[in-house]
């Protein structure tokens, strides 16, 4: 049979290749099929954390982006930006009150699958802050005329303007309080399946850093109770 192309480079030296996604999405059915631990206490949260409509800035997408920095912030990753796309998160965290011995706030291992079903791979990648800029304008859709706005995590920000003309509608972005630096490098994680068709796909050092799923859970569990992100990283603007 014909060989596969890997699609990156997996943390421990080897390559992933397109079939072994797969691997990902069944880890994740058969994580639902264990109901012992699908209704397992996985963290807290101080209010729900909502995702809104594609087409605005999202808590929980600004939420997933801050787990994927946080599950790739050291060697050998060492990233600095991470992006969520809002069409991979297919559920809300809901507030749930005290009940009984069970405290407000808990979220279960099957809240968070609802969150990520789809068992993605997320992977880290050199952009320059010029690329990063590219890929802030990708979130326009022009083929349907619609914004698909990404999640974003702590520490970087920008203006979308919402009646921008093509190319043009980033402005003012913002990378720990300083002007990103179009000719540096960063390292920045995104699921895999952003890179097809986009500016990321020309990211270089592709490293596999493992499962969505798994990191959301890790943010989780180290940083119980977590209040809902700000929206404001991305501030939608009228010129």
């Amino acid at each position: 049979s014909a060989s596969l192309s890997p699609v990156l480079q997996a943390s421990n030296g080897g390559m992933i290749f397109p079939s072994q996604h797969l691997t990902f999405v069944s880890v994740a059915l058969d994580f639902r099929a264990r109901p012992v631990k699908a209704f397992e206490e996985a963290g807290l949260i101080t209010a729900s954390i909502n995702a809104e409509s594609r087409e605005l800035p999202s808590s929980l997408g600004n939420l997933v982006a801050d787990a994927y920095l946080a599950s790739t912030l050291h060697a050998p990753y060492n990233a600095e930006i991470a992006f969520m796309n809002a069409g991979g998160i297919r559920s809300s965290l809901t507030f749930k009150e005290a009940s009984g011995a069970l405290p407000a706030g808990r979220v279960t291992y099957e809240d968070l699958f609802n969150v990520l079903p789809n068992g993605n791979t997320i992977v880290t990648l050199t952009l320059t802050g010029d690329q990063i800029n590219l890929v802030l304008e990708e979130q326009y859709d022009d083929t349907k005329a619609k914004q698909r706005i990404l999640g974003v995590c702590n520490g970087l920000s920008f203006d979308f303007l919402t009646n921008g003309t093509k190319g043009n509608r980033i402005r003012n972005v913002l990378f720990k309080g300083q002007p990103l630096d179009l000719v540096r490098n960063y390292q920045v994680t995104v699921p895999v399946y952003l890179l097809e068709g986009s500016v990321l796909g020309d990211g270089l050092n592709r490293l596999g850093a493992g499962g969505d799923l798994e990191a959301l859970k890790a943010y989780l569990k180290a940083n119980s109770p977590v209040s809902p992100p700000p929206v404001d990283r991305v501030r939608m603007v009228a010129q």
